[in-house]
Formats: structure tokens, C-alpha cells, sequence
């Protein structure tokens, strides 16, 4: 099992919580708050050795603290100990999957939340395993669960930290005929317009034979 095989959509599996004697969900209303001042994050490390960039645990703790301080909210992360721990060798490495409570509490209010999330990770010292599952887990659970925007920092489509508008312009038809050349039907001279899959490999049609293909 691989620790990419849990998705931040999924680790969200349970929520309890503790309202206000009146019951007015005033935490809610400060989480979406939150969702909606919180800035973007940006993917400023890369990984040379798989060659791929990611964001880190201190740059949502930076983007989030400020917010959190301002809501007047506390967040305690904590292992479920009454939830199964697997701990498991596979070939050379271990593999660590546990779950772990993340609790929201409204100080001014006294209302509380808390939900759980799963974490997992591999390596072949468990101790490192565990440790690589925290940090992965805790920064993607934040960071989905307060609706934080991720982007690139090299983006070529942002200038200053915002996205460039773009301009759609219709090209003629005669333009698509000439970059998908001919008709790929046997016997048919005609320009091909479109594209549809045959199998694993997607094939130019003319007009008439994509209308035909259906």
C-alpha cells in the first residue's frame, strides 16, 4: 500500500461536536471566515529526487496562524488511540497507517469540533515513517479543509501573485483542418476536424466520419 493511495478528499471521516448551550454554530461561521480571507499557497520546494515541487507544513502555519489568532479559534492535533494503528514491513520499507483528531475550538464561545483524518506513510525506518505520515497528513488536512488555493509560484499564467486574464479566439475551421491534416477514415482525402479515441490512441476525422463515429 502507498501513501499517495489516500487522498486529501478522503481524510475527512468523521466529525463530532460540542455545541454552545444555545446552539448557534458560531464556529462555523468563523471557519468560513476563514475559507474566504485565507491567501494562496505556493509550491516553493522541490523534491530532486522524483522532480516535483510541493509546499511544506511551515507555509500553512504561516498563511493560517494569523487568521486563527484573528477567529479567536485553537486547533489540537492528537493520535486516536482508540483507532486501529497498523504497522506493517513491506519488502525493505515500513508501512504506517493511523488516525488522528483534529479538534477546533471556538475560545471565546467554548463551541467545539472535531474531526478525524487518516495518515500514512513508508519508509524503511518506522519511526521516519510515522513522522513523514504526520507532517504529510496534518498540512493536507489544513490546507483542504480550509479551502487554501494552491499554485505554483512559477506559474507563467500569474503575474504578481495574480493569474493573467486570457482572451479565447475562435480560429476558423479552416485552421483545425490543417493541424490535424488528413482524415484518417481509409480512402478519405478530406481535412479532418476533430478527434476521437480508438483505444489507447486518439485519430483526426473528417466532418462526416466524426458525425458518423457518433
Amino acid at each position: 500500500m502507498n501513501v499517495n493511495e489516500i487522498t486529501p478528499k478522503e481524510q475527512i471521516v468523521k466529525e463530532k461536536t460540542k455545541k454552545t448551550p444555545e446552539g448557534n454554530n458560531i464556529l462555523y461561521k468563523k471557519i468560513q471566515k476563514i475559507q474566504n480571507e485565507v491567501g494562496e499557497l505556493a509550491k516553493r520546494n522541490k523534491n530532486a529526487y522524483q522532480n516535483y515541487k510541493y509546499f511544506n507544513e511551515k507555509q500553512v502555519l504561516e498563511l493560517l496562524k494569523p487568521l486563527l489568532n484573528k477567529q479567536k479559534l485553537a486547533i489540537l492535533l492528537s493520535d486516536d488511540n482508540q483507532a486501529e494503528f497498523t504497522c506493517e514491513k513491506q519488502d525493505n520499507n515500513w508501512f504506517i497507517k493511523y488516525l488522528k483528531i483534529m479538534l477546533i475550538i471556538d475560545t471565546e464561545s467554548g463551541e467545539e469540533k472535531e474531526f478525524s483524518f487518516w495518515a500514512a506513510g513508508i519508509n524503511q525506518d518506522p519511526a521516519k515513517a510515522k513522522g513523514a505520515a504526520e507532517t504529510y497528513a496534518v498540512k493536507y488536512i489544513l490546507s483542504k479543509f480550509f479551502l487554501i488555493p494552491i499554485g505554483d509560484e512559477n506559474d507563467p499564467d500569474k503575474v504578481n501573485g495574480a493569474y493573467k486574464s486570457q482572451t479565447v479566439v475562435n480560429q476558423p475551421q479552416t485552421k483545425k483542418v490543417i493541424e490535424l491534416g488528413k482524415c484518417q477514415q481509409e480512402d478519405c482525402e478530406n481535412g479532418a476536424i476533430g478527434k476521437k479515441m480508438n483505444g489507447f490512441q486518439a485519430k483526426a476525422y473528417c466532418a462526416e466520419h466524426l458525425r458518423r463515429s457518433g
